[in-house]
């Protein structure tokens, strides 16, 4: 694949770390090209996967699947393959089974996450996090899994301990979501991400500009855009929810919605 075909594909992306992304997979096309050799991607965002097969579409000689070990996983890879091969390997995904006495410490998604990457791990090593009862599933790439077993010892100071499990002993728990209903004066993204996680107007136009929301995970700047259900609305350092149905227009005009919060 030529530089100048790359510059095509990806020209409509103006933002220049999701630019850049896309050219490394573009650049894995190519060697798949060359070397008539499979090739996989870091985890990705579902964003960044939507993105990524706007710019895979119509490649010759390639196909490519996604893959998060679970059919329910929003983070995964994308596998880059020759068009002839039926049958790909999956040896570069594993899942690890993350157990420890939780029973007098309650611990969360980002305790195990903060503790992974507190290791010097990057974030695009590590796919879906998933809480039981007893710790956690972890699915991350092959390439850590020895390092995460032989040297990730506490979550939140409570003593783990680490093994590797396939994918049939993987039993995910339905998350909690709690309700939330409230009254907004319009759909715009300042204002449901206020009602959301009770902030002020001013407060959720200053937590949008400073790069902090995403809306489906893409990163959204703009106060204003109006958001239509079903829709994840996800404010670092706030939370994460979905914005999940109108219930109905008030008298006042205004509009009474369903939030469902992680």
């Amino acid at each position: 694949m030529r530089k100048e075909e790359k510059e095509k594909r990806t020209s409509h992306i103006l933002d220049a770390h999701l630019k850049e992304k896309m050219v490394r997979i573009l650049d894995l096309v190519q060697q798949v090209q060359y070397s008539y050799q499979g090739r996989y991607t870091d985890f990705l965002t579902p964003y960044e996967q939507r993105e990524a097969a706007k710019i895979l579409e119509g490649v010759d000689g390639i196909c490519y699947s996604l893959d998060g070990m679970i059919a329910s996983a929003e983070r995964k890879i994308i596998s880059i393959y020759p068009d002839y091969e039926e049958n790909h390997s999956r040896d570069f995904l594993s899942c690890l089974k993350i157990k420890g006495n939780f029973q007098f410490r309650k611990v969360t998604h980002r305790d195990y996450l903060g503790s992974i990457l507190g290791m010097g791990i990057k974030r695009e090593c590590i796919g879906d996090i998933f809480p039981c009862e007893d710790g956690a599933y972890v699915i991350c790439l092959s390439s850590v899994t020895e390092y995460l077993l032989f040297h990730l010892e506490k979550i939140a100071n409570v003593s783990v301990k680490l093994s590797e499990v396939g994918e049939e002993e993987i039993v995910i728990s339905k998350p909690h979501l709690r309700e939330q209903n409230f009254v907004v004066s319009s759909l715009r993204l300042d204002a449901i991400v206020a009602g959301m996680f009770r902030l002020s107007r001013s407060e959720a136009q200053k937590v949008i500009s400073g790069e902090l929301v995403s809306v489906d995970y893409e990163t959204i700047t703009n106060s204003s855009k109006i958001l239509s259900p079903p829709t994840i609305i996800s404010a670092r350092g706030f939370g994460k929810g979905r914005f999940e149905e109108v219930l109905y227009q008030t008298k006042k005009e205004r509009w009474r919605i369903k939030t469902l919060l992680y």
